[in-house]
């Protein structure tokens, strides 16, 4: 078996097998999502208070009210 050592092209992230079915068809990762190329590094640095913190991204759904998503992780994490 031979493989890439990294994917480069949203093409390449897109033909990722995420599903076989009975059938023997597949599902793939473009199919049931959109590809992105982002930055390069997510390199970051957090503190809170002064202190280490983790970085936590937090995603609205479609259809979602933002203020009800920001209440609920300002309730979960308590900030």
């Amino acid at each position: 078996m031979r493989a890439q050592g990294q994917l480069l092209k949203p093409e390449e992230f897109a033909n990722i097998v995420v599903r076989l079915n009975p059938d023997g068809s597949t599902v793939r990762l473009g199919d049931i999502a959109r590809i992105e190329l982002g930055a390069l590094t997510y390199t970051q640095l957090a503190r809170y208070n002064g202190k280490p913190a983790a970085i936590l991204g937090v995603f609205q759904t479609p259809g979602s009210n933002a203020l009800t998503v920001a209440e609920g992780v300002r309730a979960r994490w308590k900030i």
